[in-house]
């Protein structure tokens, strides 16, 4: 899962980097409710509040696990079809680990994504951000 907010200048995605987060809860204890960051893009300090962070799915996990997976079914399937068994299931592999992670993943990214840190901060923002603009 990888995690991003907006920038407020450019409105590109600036890139949070966590290991191991898998709710706001967590990412707050480990960088604070509110924590800055700068963009990539621009160069402009965000100052991001917890509660404006979204999660997405990692692909390239599930093709690096895919990927390695599908070499050891080759490798299994060689090395039983050396010995006179038909191996067909172990193509099943990769397909099956590639299918669990990101199921997995969707999970995760629907978890952090429907629980806030704290509700009533986070539609005071809404609202100066509304009045705002």
């Amino acid at each position: 899962m990888k995690l991003f907010a907006k920038c407020s200048d450019c409105n590109s995605e600036i890139k949070i980097k966590t290991f191991l987060i898998s709710n706001r809860i967590e990412l707050a204890k480990s960088k604070g409710e509110e924590f800055e960051q700068r963009c990539t893009h621009c160069g402009h300090r965000n100052e991001i509040y917890v509660d404006e962070v979204i999660a997405e799915k990692n692909d390239s996990l599930i093709f690096i696990v895919g990927g390695i997976s599908f070499l050891l079914a080759i490798a299994l399937t060689y090395f039983f079809w050396h010995y006179g068994y038909i191996a067909a299931v172990s193509f099943a592999i990769p397909l099956l680990l590639s299918t669990t992670i990101s199921q997995n993943q969707r999970n995760s990214v629907n978890l952090f994504n429907g629980m806030y840190f704290n509700s009533k901060k986070r539609l005071e923002r809404l609202k100066s951000k509304s009045s705002v603009n």
